[in-house]
């Protein structure tokens, strides 16, 4: 068992560890669920760095990794921030084992006080915490709900850790309050295994009056990349002459921003934008969408009727742009400054450089560069990443016919062959400062130079 904390911004705590047996290891992390700020990311690799396995969002926000240990092999295992964020709150827990006891799993929620509208929806999160290598379906069903109220079961595949469970209230659902209560079930090896679904206190549902609008998304299912964007496309049925703004929303996923969106008075239909981040966790995301208004003072609102089934794909590569002797990927802009001078100016204020860095996931043969609108009168040297190398060094210069006084935004482009595709990404935005070369000041006549100092000068 580990205590420590991410002291401060960018930091990672990397450990060694040596198997004495062939047998499966398990390194987790406690953080969120104790109170840190932590968002775990934790990744093992072997000595030569290559990375075995990578997990951010085992427990909620909390991580854990199980593998096949191999006897006498060294590990290694680096925990940070997914954000690079660090500080006195975010301490952790981590702890190493080689589990001996049977294989099990609970689900937890976050949240205890529900609300349903009549004919709307709710979503609950259900995160999922497997131990010792349970790797079958889980199936999450209620008990007790009211009449008029239902929730089809949830089922979690073995790859999968969490899931929104949807609870339905009919039109004429009796309104008021209920405890909420829901169990889940497995099988591992033959055997059945059943735990109570835990509620981070005690859970009520309650059912309100009728929402004067619902929602529904399109697609259904999404396939995006790593580093990508995509839209989802959202459509607003109004009742009951409401005609208010109404906001929609995304509950976020780790590695997937989606900023929400707001309706104006009378509009219906909305896009809402998702940003896959370059350390998205690859595979099925499920995304939940609720819409939220105020009505006659009062807060409300709905969710969409099934989440959407996001897909993660991983890219084989991801690029950055950072400034000589920089330590770490970077995705703000890079600024650079160079000063105009005529060509054959021996001097080394119009030229700047910057470094293009890769990380390589699977890829290993040569990434042709190229730089995307680079502004005229600027002239580069453009070199290539060699194959299993990690960065090249792009020379800029500048001329006379540059355009000056104005901050030039422009990106390099890399593309790659891998797994018979063409791969493209781009660096965050490169900014380029341009001046004008400083004129001399004018050098005195003779006849100045030999007044008195205490002589004026006559006009």
């Amino acid at each position: 068992m580990v205590n420590g904390r991410i002291g401060a911004e960018k930091d990672v705590d990397v450990f060694r560890f040596k198997a004495t047996a062939n047998q499966k290891w398990v390194i987790e992390v406690k953080a969120r669920s104790l109170g840190s700020r932590l968002d775990a990311l934790l990744t093992l690799s072997d000595t030569n760095g290559a990375v075995l396995q990578r997990n951010d969002d085992a427990s909620g926000p909390d991580a854990r990794i199980e593998f096949e240990a191999k006897k006498d092999v060294e590990y290694r295992v680096a925990l940070r921030d997914l954000t690079h964020r660090g500080g006195d709150r975010f301490g952790y827990r981590m702890s190493f084992q080689a589990p001996d006891v049977a294989a099990d799993f609970n689900v937890r929620t976050t949240g205890g006080r529900f609300h349903v509208a009549r004919g709307g929806s709710v979503a609950v999160r259900c995160d999922v915490d497997r131990r010792n290598g349970f790797d079958g379906l889980i199936r999450i069903e209620p008990e007790g709900l009211p009449p008029g109220v239902w929730a089809p079961p949830l089922i979690l595949g073995p790859s999968t850790s969490s899931g929104w469970w949807v609870i339905s209230a009919n039109a004429d659902a009796p309104l008021g309050y209920t405890p909420l209560k829901a169990s889940a079930s497995g099988d591992h090896s033959g055997k059945a295994v059943v735990h109570a679904v835990q509620f981070s206190e005690l859970a009520w549902l309650t059912v309100l009056p009728a929402v004067p609008f619902d929602l529904s998304v399109a697609p259904n299912s999404l396939l995006a990349e790593q580093n990508t964007n995509t839209l989802l496309e959202v459509r607003i049925n109004r009742r009951d002459n409401f005609n208010g703004e109404i906001r929609i929303l995304a509950e976020q996923l780790p590695g997937v921003t989606i900023p929400a969106v707001t309706l104006a008075p009378g509009q219906t239909r909305a896009q809402l934008p998702l940003q896959v981040a370059q350390n998205a966790e690859t595979g099925i995301r499920p995304v939940m969408v609720r819409a939220e208004a105020t009505v006659q003072g009062q807060s409300v609102s709905t969710y969409s009727t099934a989440p959407v089934s996001l897909t993660v794909q991983p890219i084989p590569l991801f690029l950055t742009a950072m400034l000589p002797g920089s330590p770490f990927f970077r995705t703000d802009p890079v600024r650079l400054s160079a000063v105009a001078l005529p060509d054959g100016t021996q001097s080394e204020a119009n030229q700047t450089q910057f470094v293009v860095k890769v990380e390589r996931r699977g890829l290993t043969g040569e990434i042709q560069l190229h730089l995307e609108n680079l502004p005229k009168g600027v002239q580069a040297q453009v070199p290539s990443i060699l194959t299993n190398k990690t960065e090249a060094t792009i020379q800029l210069k500048v001329s006379q016919q540059a355009e000056i006084g104005k901050e030039h935004s422009f990106q390099v482009v890399a593309s790659a062959t891998h797994q018979d595709r063409i791969w493209r990404q781009k660096t965050q935005p490169i900014l380029l400062t341009l001046t004008a070369q400083e004129s001399e000041a004018p050098k005195p006549t003779a006849k100045t130079a030999d007044r008195p100092a205490t002589e004026k000068a006559q006009p």
